[in-house]
């Protein structure tokens, strides 16, 4: 647990919502784990990697988006500078994960469709993240009291 939890606290040092975030992406890649082993009628060890593939790069294009938006913030540069540097990093990881799709096409090692479902597990992390931020300052005013 220990390790977890350092883990946990080093993905704080860069925001306080990254945790969340990546905590909300891993129970994606489960149940999603979950669903393509037990139900779907697939190549299931191709499917369940492009998933992996995809929710795995959702969790780093979290931490690294967050990583970029602190550096970038605490910075003394102008906000046309730090605009520029998100859009270029977002440009990268768009670029990336469309090189791994046409890899996946080309040496259909995984499947590409279950990549781009493993990346949409980003948008789980951001719907749930308002849910557990009031669920800890609830928990925060129990304690002070």
């Amino acid at each position: 647990m220990n390790f977890i939890r350092a883990i946990r606290d080093k993905l704080a040092q860069v925001d306080e919502v990254v945790p969340i975030l990546v905590f909300f992406e891993l129970v994606y890649l489960g149940v999603g784990q979950l669903i393509i082993w037990a139900f779907l009628p697939v190549d299931k060890p191709s499917v369940a990697l492009g998933f992996a593939i995809g929710v795995g790069f959702a969790m780093m294009s979290s931490i690294q988006n967050a990583w970029v938006l602190s550096r970038a913030l605490s910075s003394g540069k102008s906000r046309k500078a730090s605009s520029a540097k998100m859009v270029i990093w977002l440009i990268v990881r768009i670029a990336c994960i469309g090189g791994i799709v046409v890899l996946a096409v080309i040496t259909d090692f995984c499947s590409p469709v279950a990549i781009l479902i493993g990346v949409l597990s980003i948008q789980i992390g951001v719907y749930f993240e308002p849910w557990a931020r009031k669920r800890r300052q609830k928990k925060e005013n129990r304690e002070d009291k």
